[in-house]
């Protein structure tokens, strides 16, 4: 793609002015919600509703066509039937329009008549206006204040990630998920059925775009794969290219020739992409949203050698037998640095070696702090694990003062410690990655309370620089993502910029 259609690619991502074409007044229909949807995220601007039925929509000026606008919009969002989006778009090329998002759905997805109207919005699109979709959501932009279908709540503040997907709902579930986990994006867009806009365009966009650090992608199936795989190969030698693909086994391929109408190809086959192009494999949602904020938080600062603090043995021992499956390595610290440790643990039931036992959960920040300061000089330590069970030192000692009515937000150490371990980190340039698991699920009062306080504990490290996850196997993996493909990127960037 050359650097004029990533600029008619960028206007609909960063539009100055949008005309929404079957813009309802009706509460519920797309066409409502979607101008709904931009005026609660704060679209600042020029917005225009196309309706020749009502004068007015949510207080703004409703327009019977788009050869009525005063101006010509960036961008053109079709929330009408299937049968009338290929007149719409005919209307919006005559206009000038430089770019369209037909969120409706009913096109090669659905029957032979849709694929034949999808050919005709192909053919449309073939003579001068860029197209997104048919079947999406659209486009998310926080810079621009432009979202997706149903992404009203979705953040204001731009991040490294650039995203990219056939399924619309992903799209909506990644963007609300992220918001609790610390990941902004550049951008994300929901591109659906690919009749004009697909995955080729988006990865070249991102590849080139300089708000964009880190590319992440849900992929059903490319449209030319030799032409995929020399673009691939090109980007992930410069950033990071994460990919969940959808389809790989037979099962999940007949499911997606139901929802898209593409083919979504052979798990060996794309296994052999992998490997071949150093982008980043994930397996569903959850690892998707968990290599995100590892990478946001970590890249390129990761390595392989972690130091663990926290309380209780079985934690370090799950931790050393995921370590040795990663490939990741904890090294036993020496006697002196053990000496230093155990300065500021308990006398009874510690462990100073790699994992660190403080021995109880029950300890303050100040001595956890000056553990993770001892830990952060050591050179052979790359990131540092502080495991916090929050049941034990905010429920017990609630407990143990006698004080049940108390809110547990008293006994918290963690803002303390999070403020602390943000310093240590940008201090020594070493990662510092918080851990706090769940341990009681009931639907308890008590339980939910500490539920909030994991939450809180978790903004609370995220506000502070570190990466949180809630349990240490989950932590490990993406790490171990992160590292390998620092590793990857300092072999073959290296050889690309050569």
């Amino acid at each position: 793609m050359d650097a004029h259609s990533r600029k008619e690619l960028d206007r609909i991502l960063h539009p100055r002015s949008v005309a929404v074409v079957g813009a309802s007044a009706s509460p519920g229909k797309f066409g409502w919600i979607f101008l709904k949807s931009l005026i609660h995220i704060g679209f600042s601007g020029n917005l225009y509703p196309i309706n020749k039925n009502v004068d007015e929509i949510l207080g703004y000026k409703a327009y019977p066509s788009l050869a009525a606008l005063p101006e010509v919009p960036d961008m053109v969002v079709v929330t009408i039937p299937a049968r009338h989006v290929p007149d719409a778009l005919e209307e919006a090329l005559a206009a000038g329009v430089p770019g369209a998002v037909v969120i409706t759905a009913g096109f090669g997805e659905d029957s032979d008549e849709g694929k034949l109207l999808e050919a005709r919005v192909k053919e449309i699109a073939g003579r001068g206006i860029r197209v997104i979709g048919p079947n999406c959501f659209g486009v998310y932009s926080p810079r621009a204040g432009i979202t997706v279908i149903p992404g009203s709540g979705f953040s204001r503040e731009s991040g490294p990630v650039g995203f990219f997907a056939q399924s619309g709902g992903l799209t909506a579930d990644l963007g609300q998920i992220a918001i609790g986990r610390g990941v902004k994006f550049s951008a994300m867009v929901s591109y659906g059925n690919a009749a004009d806009v697909g995955e080729l365009d988006m990865l070249d966009y991102f590849a080139h775009d300089p708000n964009t650090s880190i590319i992440a992608a849900y992929l059903e199936g490319v449209s030319d794969g030799p032409r995929f795989l020399r673009l691939l190969t090109e980007v992930a030698a410069k950033k990071p290219v994460i990919i969940w693909k959808g389809g790989a086994s037979a099962t999940g391929a007949r499911m997606v020739m139901s929802h898209t109408g593409s083919m979504g190809g052979q798990a060996a086959i794309w296994d052999a992409v992998f490997n071949q192009t150093g982008a980043v494999k994930v397996r569903g949602l959850t690892e998707l949203i968990d290599t995100l904020a590892a990478f946001s938080s970590l890249y390129p600062r990761a390595g392989r050698r972690i130091a663990m603090m926290g309380g209780g043995g079985a934690l370090g021992v799950e931790a050393s037998d995921i370590v040795d499956e990663l490939g990741l390595v904890m090294p036993v610290f020496d006697g002196e640095i053990q000496a230093e440790i155990n300065k500021h643990l308990p006398e009874f039931g510690k462990s100073a070696k790699n994992p660190v036992d403080t021995g109880t959960p029950l300890i303050g920040a100040d001595p956890l702090a000056e553990i993770m300061r001892i830990i952060a000089g050591r050179d052979n330590v790359d990131v540092i694990f502080v495991v916090q069970l929050l049941f034990h030192s905010q429920v017990l000692m609630r407990r143990v003062a006698g004080q049940a009515q108390a809110p547990l937000a008293l006994f918290a150490h963690y803002p303390k410690l999070a403020e602390m371990a943000g310093e240590i980190s940008i201090g020594s340039g070493k990662p510092v990655i918080a851990v706090l698991p769940q341990t009681s699920i009931t639907q308890s009062d008590e339980d939910l309370e500490l539920e909030r306080e994991i939450r809180r504990a978790a903004d609370a490290f995220q506000s502070a620089g570190c990466v949180v996850f809630p349990t240490i196997d989950r932590a490990l993996k993406a790490l171990a993502r992160v590292a390998g493909y620092q590793e990857y990127r300092e072999l073959h960037g290296r050889a690309a910029a050569d």
